[in-house]
């Protein structure tokens, strides 16, 4: 090893070294201390990587190191005859164990001089790790990952290496040190770097934006969103954002490239404009919730259907979520979730003979609700209406009915029963429903109770059950009170969850 540059005592009466490596010799004479030293966060280094890649605009402030000279009681008195040659502008050398100090004559530098300063070790020495990282470990790790890949990697860094008396003195005072690099000073916040670039269109227009490696399409995305006036063209969303919006559409953005979702740009400010709608809510306008709001976002620009929008902003609203402190990934997985345990395959249990009309009222209802955007299964049609699923509806011939039966009711979200005349079959439908939990709706005819028997009538042990109690002469009724019926089960979802 040998290193040339500047030695002098520096604020805080450090001895420190200033000059210039090779970036691949930096790496192997230091080590992150783990006392103080944060583990390596991989995204920031893929980042770095990709930076240190590229070679565009590329700069990085000096690497800060550490180092504590005496190893016993000898080279500490070793250390004080250095000090004092040095104070007293001398120059020589001064070895050491880890390595050797030549200091040359100070040279003149108007009021004061500056010393030229050599450290080196000797060949047979090993000098892997003599100096500890106290600034700079993200960026010497990031360089070792893309020099293992890429060979002929050759990069000349600043480094500043500040010398010690005593381990124990680099044990208190490189952990200040790094404190007060890592955590004193104020960053420049994502936010005011991304307005850095979003205003000056000479240096980064959208084209350079778009196609850049070092940005791409999220960043062009953020610029034109975050460029909408939000308290002229979407009142009841003024209250989102919190100078973040740059950042907050950055984010945003590049959580929909992450998960695939093409997205049209020029349709934004349409799909602001119904979200903004949707905020005409009290609750909702009074939040700051960004992840709620570019939850709502996010299922108007995928495409998702009216219905769905509609029932997350009941859940929403019914469950108090716009109170709740939830990242955008986390607050659209448990919808998901939700949303997609709901009803949409209904098996129909009824009597094969003399129920013509109560089946199409059934189907009218299940039609109704499907063109009202209810998601409900559409897998079965007969001249282009859809159809709930039904035994000796299906077009598909099975000599085995009661495996057919099973299959269908084990695949169901719903049953709707007839329990109208009282048929075997249909009781026992029921009772394989019931077995499996599924969410029963019960019909029965009174108008046709008063003509049949008392062995036709309901069973007693569904006869304290809430359903549906109709009359064939009224097959509007019927409609209606389905509907009501369906229509309640099928928003289940937004209901508040019950906290016991």
């Amino acid at each position: 090893m040998k290193l040339k540059g500047i030695m002098e005592t520096s604020l805080g009466g450090f001895l420190t070294f200033r000059g210039f490596a090779d970036f691949e010799e930096i790496a192997r004479i230091s080590k992150p201390d783990d006392d103080y030293q944060r583990g390596t966060i991989e995204q920031h280094s893929k980042e770095l990587q990709g930076f240190l890649e590229r070679g565009e605009n590329l700069f990085f402030p000096e690497l800060v190191l550490g180092c504590y000279l005496p190893e016993d009681e000898e080279e500490i008195q070793r250390l004080e005859e250095f000090i004092w040659a040095f104070q007293d502008n001398q120059k020589g050398n001064f070895g050491f164990k880890k390595l050797n100090i030549g200091i040359q004559s100070p040279k003149p530098y108007g009021d004061s001089t500056f010393k030229v300063a050599t450290l080196s070790t000797l060949k047979e020495r090993n000098d892997e790790n003599i100096f500890f990282r106290i600034d700079g470990n993200h960026r010497i790790t990031a360089f070792e990952n893309l020099k293992s890949k890429t060979k002929d990697l050759k990069l000349i860094i600043a480094v500043c290496i500040i010398f010690f008396r005593t381990k124990e003195e680099y044990s208190k005072q490189a952990k200040i040190i790094f404190h007060n690099l890592n955590f004193k000073a104020v960053p420049l916040s994502m936010e005011q770097n991304l307005q850095l670039i979003f205003e000056d269109n000479s240096n980064f227009p959208d084209e350079k934006l778009k196609d850049d490696k070092a940005f791409g399409l999220p960043y062009y995305y953020a610029k034109k969103a975050s460029k909408l006036s939000f308290t002229e063209y979407f009142k009841n969303l003024e209250n989102i954002f919190d100078n973040n919006k740059r950042s907050s559409f950055l984010d945003f953005f590049k959580f929909l490239e992450a998960i695939k979702v093409e997205i049209e740009i020029e349709d934004m400010q349409g799909r602001l404009n119904s979200i903004n709608e949707i905020f005409k809510d009290k609750n909702l306008k009074e939040t700051n919730n960004t992840s709620l709001f570019f939850a709502f976002l996010f299922y108007a620009i995928s495409g998702q259907a009216t219905k769905k929008i509609e029932l997350f902003k009941k859940w929403v609203l019914n469950n108090h979520i716009y109170k709740a402190k939830m990242d955008l990934a986390s607050l659209v997985h448990i919808f998901d979730e939700i949303y997609n345990s709901r009803i949409q395959k209904v098996f129909v249990a009824m009597a094969f003979k003399n129920t013509n009309n109560i089946w199409s009222s059934i189907v009218d209802v299940y039609n109704e609700l499907v063109a009202e955007g209810y998601e409900l299964s559409k897998e079965h049609q007969h001249k282009q209406i859809y159809l709930p699923y039904r035994v000796d509806k299906e077009d598909i011939e099975s000599k085995d009915i009661i495996e057919k039966i099973k299959n269908g009711i084990k695949g169901c979200d719903l049953m709707i029963a007839d329990l109208t005349y009282s048929r075997p079959n249909v009781y026992y439908e029921i009772g394989l429903a019931e077995g499996q939990n599924k969410p029963l709706i019960l019909l029965f005819d009174e108008n046709e109770n008063m003509q049949i028997s008392k062995e036709k009538a309901v069973h007693f042990d569904l006869i304290t059950k809430d359903r549906i109690n109709y009359s064939s002469n009224d097959l509007e009724g019927l409609k209606n009170d389905l509907k009501c019926k369906l229509k309640n089960i099928l928003e289940n979802i937004c209901k508040p969850i019950r906290r016991d």
